[in-house]
C-alpha cells in the first residue's frame, strides 16, 4: 500500500521486492508467467523516480532540486525497463516461430482447447473462423518480432503500443490470464514519455470544459423559461 502511495518510496520499492519474491515463491499455485516479469521490473525500479508525481513523498518534498546521478539512474531504469520488454517480446516470438502449430497458423485453436485458458462464448467464437485463428496466431507472432524495430518510429511507436496492449487485454478476457496481462500493460505504459501524459490530460481537460459550457447553455433557458 505505502509502495502505491508513493511514501518513502525506495526503500518501500526495496521492500516491495522482498515481499513479492516471497509471496511468489511460496505460492506456486498463483503463478500465471506475469510474475516473472514483475520481480525483473521491480529491481529496475529501485533506480526509477517512481514518485516523481502523484505520490506522498511528491508533497512532502519542497522544492528540492534533481541530482544529477539520480536522474542518470532514473534514466538507465527506464532504459532497463525497455529493453528487457523487447528481449521479452522478440525472445516470445522466436520459441513461438521454432512451434510447428505457429508455422501452420493453428496454434490459437489448440490454445483454445485448453478449458483452463478460454472463455467458452468467445473461444467458440473465434473457433468459428478458420481464417481469424490463422490472422490472430500470425498477427500475433508478427507483431512481436516486429515490436523491438517499431519503437525507433515515434509514430510506429505508439502504433505498437496500442495494437501490444489490444493483444494483452484480449489474453485477458478470451485465456483468463487477467494479472498477466495487467502486469504487461502497465510495464508496457512506460512507453507513454511525461509530455504525451501532459498532453492527454490537458485534451481531456479542454474537452470536459467544453462539456459543462454546453451543459450550461442548455440549463439556463430552461430555468428562466421556470
Amino acid at each position: 500500500m505505502l509502495f502505491t502511495l508513493g511514501f518513502k518510496t525506495k526503500i518501500m520499492t526495496i521492500l516491495n521486492f522482498i515481499f513479492l519474491y516471497s509471496i511468489y515463491h511460496q505460492n506456486g499455485s498463483i503463478l500465471d508467467g506475469g510474475n516473472n516479469i514483475m520481480l525483473i521490473i521491480s529491481i529496475y525500479l529501485i533506480f526509477v523516480k517512481t514518485n516523481e508525481y502523484l505520490s506522498i513523498d511528491k508533497h512532502l518534498r519542497k522544492n528540492k532540486k534533481d541530482n544529477i546521478y539520480s536522474n542518470i539512474l532514473h534514466n538507465m531504469g527506464i532504459l532497463s525497463i525497455i529493453v528487457q520488454l523487447c528481449v521479452v517480446y522478440l525472445n516470445s516470438s522466436l520459441y513461438k516461430v521454432m512451434g510447428e502449430q505457429w508455422q501452420n497458423g493453428t496454434a490459437i485453436y489448440y490454445i483454445l482447447q485448453v478449458k483452463e485458458f478460454n472463455l467458452p462464448w468467445i473461444s467458440n467464437l473465434i473457433l468459428s473462423s478458420d481464417i481469424l485463428i490463422v490472422f490472430i496466431t500470425y498477427f500475433t507472432v508478427i507483431l512481436q518480432v516486429a515490436f523491438p524495430f517499431l519503437l525507433f518510429n515515434r509514430i510506429t511507436k505508439y502504433i505498437a503500443l496500442f495494437f501490444v496492449v489490444l493483444m494483452h487485454f484480449g489474453i485477458a478476457f478470451v485465456m483468463g490470464l487477467v494479472s498477466f496481462s495487467l502486469t504487461m500493460v502497465l510495464i508496457d505504459t512506460v512507453l507513454i514519455s511525461d509530455n504525451d501524459y501532459k498532453k492527454i490530460y490537458s485534451f481531456s481537460r479542454q474537452k470536459m470544459l467544453k462539456f459543462r459550457k454546453k451543459e450550461e447553455t442548455i440549463i439556463e433557458p430552461i430555468s428562466k423559461s421556470v
